[in-house]
């Protein structure tokens, strides 16, 4: 096996645990910018990080006018009282220390309990006194909000917290690179803390600011100190530091959803984020591969794979023989997630995949066409364990649904991920009205159809949905529509349309005026039948407004009411 030795500089690596929401007219808050992992290896991401937090001689976060060590003498949390980076000062218990220095300690004991009393992992505490005493540092600095863009030393903000090193951390540079570390978190998780990208409209930073982010924030930042304990993988390593890290916030505060944010993000556009690919921003998404881990093999098999890391396995392999000692394979593992990323959402089966399925967004096809006789096909390549969401549709006529051919390709080439050597592998689909060479009838349908795929390289999982019958219903929703966080409005059919017709709608305001016409598709909506209103002007404003939906003599009608604050 190879041995990579690292050059140690003042700080040779690092992890930017950053959560940045967009707020836009949706509940999903994409993100941006959620992680920096190893920018201290380029010019930018040392300016970054220098324009985020100050250092003093020692190379420690310029913060500490008073520090307070946990209850139970584990963590030193250093913080500012007075300036820029103070915590709030309210003590309501009258301790001495404020409430959120309480809160920052009493949750780094607890998941110190959880990680290494009960799970086992291996400690990052004592640190041998790097800092003034053996305790685990933990510095609190105003990282979530932004400076003004005329700040000289301007910074964007979005930042959760990081796991941080120097020099004099170092352990050992064989197999890996293990260090000891200290952390820094944001100062108080404020809803008031805003992201401001330098080109670009602010927004919030945390969609669950206070305790739930302060949470999943010590769960994810100490898992990285502890990872750093059994060694940082080459020649990758953020992937799956970044993944696992993600998935224990669920496991530890399962209460605080803020992983399913960058599941929806990876579910948008799953081709973005090939797993196989060293990348920060792909780990965070993952994590819902690990959460399939977790649920299928149990807990502990997290403890495996860093072990695995400590005696010189990169990460992949080390992922892949944890899953071996469960009688799996990182391929066999990645082919069985395809069937659970598919059950979700309105696809979900109860008792079946995920336990909470039903609440998890859709993945969304990369592709998805309208089949047209005699023949179509689409093609491409994957990259290493990526996967991939093809659709194709049968039209349909009248009230019933089309007929779908779902299929999930997923690449398991274990050899191009642990290498970080990026080999794509092809696909070919092609589906008929008459059976073609080497093709599949679909489940009695007139149609048949032929994937060609290496199977050596990419595994395969095939839905045929047969249409049904749609629902008619009387009713808007959501209702009341929240401009801030709604993406559209869902208005009934009328009774006697059919799929894909064009109908009228027609709003009016409380005085009756008209304000809005135009011609829209009858589509569906958790088998409804229903005319989706995603263009909404945006002189629509707080208030109660009439619809009218006509399809010649036939109308639907009702009201509805808007919010907008």
């Amino acid at each position: 096996m190879k041995i990579i030795k690292f050059s140690i500089s003042t700080f040779i690596t690092f992890i930017v645990y950053s959560y940045s929401f967009l707020f836009a007219q949706s509940n999903n808050f994409p993100l941006a910018d959620k992680c920096a992992t190893h920018s201290i290896f380029s010019n930018d991401g040392k300016e970054k990080i220098l324009r985020t937090i100050y250092f003093d001689n020692n190379e420690n976060p310029s913060v500490g006018q008073k520090y307070y060590d946990s209850p139970k003498n584990i963590f030193r949390i250093h913080y500012d009282t007075t300036g820029y980076n103070a915590p709030p000062m309210i003590d309501k218990n009258n301790n001495g220390i404020p409430d959120y220095v309480d809160s920052v300690a009493y949750y780094f004991d607890y998941v110190y309990d959880i990680y290494i009393n009960e799970m086992g992992f291996r400690s990052p505490y004592l640190d041998k006194g790097s800092r003034g005493s053996d305790h685990y540092d933990v510095y609190l600095w105003d990282l979530g909000n932004s400076d003004s863009v005329d700040d000289p030393h301007y910074h964007e903000g979005g930042t959760y917290g990081l796991t941080y090193f120097a020099n004099r951390d170092a352990i050992s540079t064989e197999p890996f690179l293990r260090t000891y570390s200290y952390i820094v978190i944001d100062n108080d998780f404020s809803a008031q803390d805003s992201t401001r990208p330098q080109k670009g409209k602010s927004f919030p930073t945390y969609k669950y600011p206070g305790i739930p982010s302060l949470k999943v924030t010590v769960a994810h930042e100490f898992f990285h100190a502890i990872q750093f304990m059994y060694g940082i993988s080459q020649p990758a390593a953020t992937t799956i530091m970044e993944m696992t890290a993600v998935a224990m916030e669920r496991v530890i505060f399962p209460e605080t959803p803020d992983y399913i944010n960058y599941v929806r993000q990876l579910f948008r556009n799953t081709a973005s984020y090939a797993f196989g690919i060293d990348n920060a921003n792909t780990g965070y998404g993952h994590s819902i591969f690990n959460q399939y881990i977790i649920e299928k093999f149990g807990v502990s098999i997290m403890r495996d794979i860093w072990e695995n890391v400590a005696k010189g396995y990169e990460v992949y392999s080390a992922l892949d023989l944890a899953l071996k000692q469960y009688n799996s394979s990182l391929p066999n593992a990645w082919c069985e997630f395809l069937d659970w990323a598919y059950f979700t959402g309105n696809r979900s089966i109860e008792g079946q995949y995920f336990s909470n399925a039903s609440v998890l967004p859709l993945v969304e096809p990369y592709i998805s066409r309208d089949f047209e006789a005699p023949a179509i096909s689409m093609s491409g390549n994957l990259s290493p364990f990526e996967f991939r969401f093809l659709r194709m549709i049968f039209p349909a006529e009248g009230k019933i649904s089309d007929d779908t051919l779902d299929i999930f390709l997923g690449n398991i080439d274990l050899k191009s991920a642990s290498q970080q050597t990026i080999i794509d592998r092809n696909y070919f689909l092609q589906v008929a009205n008459s059976e073609i060479p080497n093709s599949k009838n679909l489940e009695n349908s007139p149609y048949y159809y032929n994937l060609e795929i290496d199977e050596n390289f990419i595994c395969s999982k095939s839905h045929f949905n047969k249409g049904y019958h749609t629902i008619a219903i009387d009713y808007a929703y959501p209702n009341p529509f929240n401009k801030n966080s709604d993406k559209y409005i869902i208005f009934p059919a009328p009774e006697e349309s059919e799929l894909y017709q064009k109908v009228t709608l027609q709003i009016y305001d409380s005085e009756m005026r008209q304000i809005y016409s135009k011609s829209l598709p009858v589509t569906i909506h958790n088998n409804n039948r229903i005319i989706l209103w995603d263009k909404i002007p945006s002189e629509i404003s707080s208030g109660v407004y009439l619809f009218g939906i006509y399809n010649g003599e036939n109308v639907s009608i009702g009201k509805f009411a808007v919010v907008d604050k």
